[in-house]
């Protein structure tokens, strides 16, 4: 419930961005390889954010960026984002890291 609302919330600010759409397979303790696979449809679209918990979302984004979910250890913190380019597919390890800001990062850009 707190990815949803948090997801919504970034819509809403955002602004000119598609109502969030929940995912069954972005829920707590599913593997990262099932991630991946229900996000392929979505990444036909033009951007795609993905909101989630640790340790999870971490382990997506390193199996997304290297093949594996132990290829990266990602530090993201509670609040913190990232964002990576998919070259036209949800595949293990063709993601690029386009940027990584932390909750105080974030926080200084609303100022």
């Amino acid at each position: 419930p707190r990815a949803a609302e948090t997801a919504a919330i970034v819509a809403r600010v955002h602004g000119g961005m598609p109502a969030p759409r929940v995912l069954d397979a972005l829920r707590p303790g599913v593997p990262a390889a099932e991630i991946v696979r229900a996000l392929r449809p979505a990444v036909r679209e033009k951007h795609v954010m993905l909101v989630g918990h640790e340790p999870g979302l971490s382990g997506v984004a390193a199996l997304l960026l290297t093949g594996s979910t132990e290829g990266l250890a990602l530090a993201l913190k509670k609040g913190g984002l990232v964002a990576l380019s998919l070259p036209g597919s949800a595949a293990p390890g063709r993601a690029a890291l386009r940027w990584m800001l932390t909750p105080r990062q974030l926080r200084g850009l609303g100022r």
